[in-house]
């Protein structure tokens, strides 16, 4: 449907300068404040309620072509340029406190036309976020106040605590991809129509389209369906704007910023995209036709600020922040440091024991591999004696610095879900499909066919590649003791999240927790140095 959008193809779009103004001067000059709406909006923490260290996987050239001054406070939250340096330069990111502060200060300002969206992976992928099942990170947005959100891990959580989550919210969380099975009725409201001064702001919400698929455990979600849904979609946004005569129509996306720029090619029917899933750090807003597309990164690193001015004919003008979240620099909002308090200590003592040491930085973001998935794999292979190992190429987790590792810092950094070591056998040409359906994950030229993640991490085996091709003839070879795997003979993969601890051949589940493995490995070889294998070659030729 689209051409594959490249980050080069990217940045090449994006306005010259941060916060730049597109279609004219700063809205505040000209236009009536009555005509202009302020969005605040945040997406992808992934539960994570402390201030973290958390590496990118851009380097110098991103920082270069963004325009942004290296060594600076944006180049530490966008790259990983010097990133242990620049970490104890500028210290932790993000914080749910601190970014409540942020966002009641910003708010203020105009608290009549302000709006505060979440984009979604708010509820799921830390500690604390799983052991209150969701609920110590909706706490905390009921207190900030938020006027919507879309999901996307949230719904790890199953089915019944989902909805009990959903029934305590303070606010509209919205889906309008999500169908039952039986008569694919809506489950949730597509849309909510928020008044900011004199506007009317039609928020239509597009939760991740493959949740049901990619959940732990898929019959936690056992009775709904998803998918992009393109005509309900469009269908809702006509309404908005034909029907109930919205001023402007904000799509509040998880889908990820090539899929979203693939949207506002093939549908301008959306004045604005307000974007996650790819965890993008958008310092400078895309315009794509018509439509205006942010992205406010991951992990409470920033506050996305974007400014909508609105005429007679529709939007006129935008400007956009990213706001960043330094937690040294922004105090803390008292009533949300209480809210964190109070879930915290009952598991206070447990997450701050220190169960083992690195020598080196542990981070997990980059495309096709990382120092924390490496460690992961390797340990599981060494847990239950294994040929191989696997996990899978989640965005999400915070990075570690030399030093000691809390209990806290495996489920934050590396295994922020409850599933247990599992330990499949599969055939040889089972793994080399496997690894043909990841890449095409990752390569597809069209976006809207990707699932998102970065290829899955493994540990006894190396695969070669080419990145052109079509589905199923991208692997050269996947081998193991350098000869190719034997196309019938079963392998032994220890396991945990993803795809392939569900395949139902010769499957086997420890029982055990994996987080927990990983603990007691910690425990008996701190410290640990961990290298990256030479397990991935793109063939260029």
């Amino acid at each position: 449907m689209s051409s594959i959008f490249t980050r080069r193809k990217f940045l090449a779009a994006v306005t010259s300068s941060a916060g730049a103004y597109l279609g004219g001067r700063p809205p505040w000059v000209s236009a009536s404040e009555s005509r202009t709406v302020r969005v605040l909006f945040t997406g992808d923490s992934h539960g994570h309620m402390k201030p973290l260290y958390h590496r990118e996987p851009e380097g110098i050239n991103f920082i270069r072509r963004s325009g942004i001054e290296p060594g600076s406070e944006m180049a530490y939250l966008t790259s990983n340029t010097e990133f242990v340096k620049q970490a104890k330069k500028f210290g932790k990111a993000g914080g749910i406190a601190h970014v409540a502060a942020l966002i009641r200060k910003e708010r203020s300002r105009a608290p009549e036309r302000t709006l505060v969206l979440e984009a979604g992976d708010a509820w799921y992928g830390s500690a604390i976020a799983m052991f209150t099942e969701g609920g110590a990170p909706l706490d905390a947005m009921n207190s900030i106040g938020y006027d919507a959100m879309t999901l996307h891990w949230e719904f790890n959580l199953g089915r019944k605590t989902l909805m009990k989550r959903i029934k305590e919210a303070k606010f509209p969380v919205l889906a309008q991809n999500l169908v039952d099975n039986d008569f694919e009725d809506p489950v949730l409201e597509p849309f909510v129509i928020k008044k900011a001064g004199n506007l009317r702001i039609g928020v239509l919400a597009q939760a991740y389209p493959f949740s049901t698929l990619t959940t732990e455990d898929p019959v936690s979600t056992r009775g709904w369906r998803m998918g992009y849904r393109f005509r309900s979609l469009l269908k809702h946004a006509r309404t908005l704007r034909k029907k109930k005569k919205v001023d402007l129509v904000i799509l509040l996306s998880h889908m990820g910023l090539p899929q979203d720029i693939a949207f506002a090619k093939n549908y301008p029917d959306f004045d604005v995209i307000i974007g996650g899933h790819s965890h993008d750090n958008l310092v400078h807003p895309i315009r794509v036709g018509r439509t205006v597309i942010v992205h406010a990164g991951s992990h409470n690193k920033f506050v996305g600020d974007l400014t909508l001015v609105v005429g007679q004919k529709g939007l006129e003008r935008a400007s956009y922040r990213a706001l960043p979240v330094l937690a040294e620099r922004i105090e803390a909002d008292p009533e949300v440091s209480t809210i964190v308090k109070k879930h915290y200590m009952p598991y206070e003592r447990s997450l701050n024991e220190i169960v083992g040491s690195t020598e080196t930085l542990l981070y997990r973001r980059g495309t096709w591999k990382s120092t924390t998935d490496q460690f992961i794999a390797d340990a599981y292979r060494k847990i239950v004696g294994t040929d191989m190992a696997h996990c899978p190429g989640w965005r999400f987790g915070s990075s570690i610095l030399p030093g000691e590792i809390r209990r806290e810092d495996v489920y934050d950094a590396m295994k922020g879900t409850p599933s247990n070591l599992f330990v499949p056998e599969i055939r040889g040409k089972r793994i080399v499909s496997l690894f043909e359906d990841i890449l095409d994950n990752v390569l597809n030229p069209d976006p809207l066919l990707r699932l998102g993640g970065d290829l899955f991490r493994f540990s006894g085996m190396r695969v070669r590649f080419r990145r052109k091709g079509t589905k199923g003839s991208r692997v050269i070879a996947v081998e193991k003791d350098g000869k190719p795997l034997v196309p019938g003979r079963f392998y032994s993969i220890a396991t945990s999240g993803g795809r392939i601890q569900r395949i139902p051949v010769r499957t086997g589940d420890t029982g055990r927790i994996a987080a927990e493995e990983l603990i007691g490995f910690l425990k008996e070889n701190s410290p640990i140095r961990v290298g990256l294998a030479d397990n991935v070659e793109e063939v260029k030729a």
